[in-house]
């Protein structure tokens, strides 16, 4: 039975979710944030000892290497693991994880699309 539409599901979160299924945002490769939480420049590089970010769901920030242990990735493929930074801040843990300051949400007007090629 499919779960019943609430009414205070806003329709604009409705869009907020149809704008990420339109763009593939379900992908491991490709992520949806929030372009007005970006802010240049923009940073790619490996993950280095003491990094912090918000994972998606969660309020307070957690070390990218206690990241990596939980979700059991090896040591050997951590170091090629791409980290996506603006301003110096951890947008994305590609191929795992956003940021949850950089979520789309109901408020969002301009979506950034990133993809791993």
């Amino acid at each position: 039975r499919p779960p019943r539409s609430t009414q205070s599901r806003s329709s604009a979160a409705s869009d907020v979710y149809k704008r990420q299924q339109q763009h593939g945002a379900d992908s491991r490769t490709s992520v949806i944030i929030d372009y007005a939480a970006v802010k240049m420049p923009l940073t790619v590089r490996t993950w280095l000892p003491g990094d912090r970010f918000v994972p998606l769901g969660m309020q307070g920030t957690k070390k990218l290497q206690d990241f990596f242990t939980d979700r059991k990735v090896p040591r050997s493929l951590r170091q090629v693991v791409p980290i996506v930074l603006f301003n110096n801040r951890i947008a994305w843990v590609a191929g795992h994880q956003i940021d949850d300051r950089f979520k789309v949400s109901a408020t969002t007007t301009t979506l950034l699309a990133m993809r791993l090629a």
